[in-house]
Protein backbone atom coordinates (compact mmCIF):
# COMPACT_ATOMS: atom_id res chain seq x y z
CA UNK A 1 0.00 0.00 0.00
CA UNK A 2 1.26 3.67 -0.70
CA UNK A 3 1.88 5.63 2.66
CA UNK A 4 -1.35 8.32 1.96
CA UNK A 5 -3.58 4.95 2.36
CA UNK A 6 -2.57 4.42 6.05
CA UNK A 7 -2.36 7.68 7.16
CA UNK A 8 -5.68 8.77 6.27
CA UNK A 9 -7.57 10.29 9.63
CA UNK A 10 -10.76 7.79 9.44
CA UNK A 11 -8.07 4.85 8.64
CA UNK A 12 -5.42 4.84 11.16
CA UNK A 13 -4.14 1.93 10.62
CA UNK A 14 -0.44 2.63 11.90
CA UNK A 15 0.47 2.76 15.41
CA UNK A 16 3.43 3.17 17.35
CA UNK A 17 5.50 0.55 17.87
CA UNK A 18 3.94 -1.38 15.09
CA UNK A 19 5.95 -3.65 12.72
CA UNK A 20 6.62 -3.40 9.69
CA UNK A 21 8.69 -3.73 6.46
CA UNK A 22 8.88 -0.23 4.15
CA UNK A 23 10.32 -0.74 0.74
CA UNK A 24 12.42 2.11 -1.00
CA UNK A 25 11.82 3.42 -4.33
CA UNK A 26 15.83 2.75 -5.19
CA UNK A 27 14.96 -1.31 -4.13
CA UNK A 28 16.36 -0.94 -0.66
CA UNK A 29 13.66 -2.43 2.53
CA UNK A 30 13.79 -1.35 6.11
CA UNK A 31 12.25 -3.55 8.45
CA UNK A 32 11.54 -1.71 12.06
CA UNK A 33 8.58 -0.52 14.51
CA UNK A 34 7.05 2.75 13.60
CA UNK A 35 7.80 5.45 15.25
CA UNK A 36 5.99 8.68 14.34
CA UNK A 37 5.62 10.68 11.40
CA UNK A 38 7.26 13.85 11.27
CA UNK A 39 7.07 17.21 8.99
CA UNK A 40 9.03 19.79 9.83
CA UNK A 41 9.55 23.03 8.35
CA UNK A 42 8.99 23.16 4.47
CA UNK A 43 9.82 19.96 4.10
CA UNK A 44 8.20 16.77 2.98
CA UNK A 45 6.76 14.37 5.99
CA UNK A 46 9.19 11.59 6.91
CA UNK A 47 8.57 8.31 8.72
CA UNK A 48 10.64 7.32 11.93
CA UNK A 49 11.35 3.57 11.97
CA UNK A 50 13.55 2.41 14.68
CA UNK A 51 15.21 -1.32 13.31
CA UNK A 52 16.98 -3.57 15.90
CA UNK A 53 20.03 -3.99 14.83
CA UNK A 54 21.42 -6.53 18.09
CA UNK A 55 19.72 -7.36 21.50
CA UNK A 56 21.61 -3.95 22.63
CA UNK A 57 21.82 -2.18 19.33
CA UNK A 58 19.02 -0.10 17.58
CA UNK A 59 18.99 2.57 14.78
CA UNK A 60 16.34 5.03 13.83
CA UNK A 61 15.75 5.63 10.10
CA UNK A 62 14.09 9.25 8.92
CA UNK A 63 12.26 8.23 5.36
CA UNK A 64 11.07 11.00 2.87
CA UNK A 65 6.92 9.59 2.51
CA UNK A 66 8.15 10.52 -1.53
CA UNK A 67 11.06 7.74 -1.30
CA UNK A 68 8.46 4.84 -0.15
CA UNK A 69 7.44 2.70 -2.80
CA UNK A 70 5.61 0.23 -0.94
CA UNK A 71 4.44 -0.92 2.92
CA UNK A 72 3.51 -4.12 4.79
CA UNK A 73 2.23 -4.13 8.14
CA UNK A 74 2.94 -7.66 8.66
CA UNK A 75 4.97 -8.79 11.26
CA UNK A 76 7.84 -10.78 10.14
CA UNK A 77 10.31 -12.88 12.69
CA UNK A 78 9.02 -13.05 15.87
CA UNK A 79 5.71 -11.67 16.95
CA UNK A 80 5.09 -9.01 19.31
CA UNK A 81 2.79 -10.54 21.35
CA UNK A 82 1.85 -14.17 21.40
CA UNK A 83 -1.52 -15.40 22.03
CA UNK A 84 -1.70 -18.45 24.39
CA UNK A 85 -4.93 -21.16 23.53
CA UNK A 86 -6.35 -22.12 26.65
CA UNK A 87 -5.55 -26.54 26.83
CA UNK A 88 -8.59 -28.51 27.29
CA UNK A 89 -8.23 -31.09 30.03
CA UNK A 90 -10.21 -33.96 29.69
CA UNK A 91 -11.96 -35.53 32.53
Amino acid sequence: MKPDEYMKKSVCAIKAGQPMVVTLKDGTTVKGGFVARRTSFRQMPRWALIEKISHENEKVHYISEESIEDVSLEPYGKPILIVQQSKKVDS
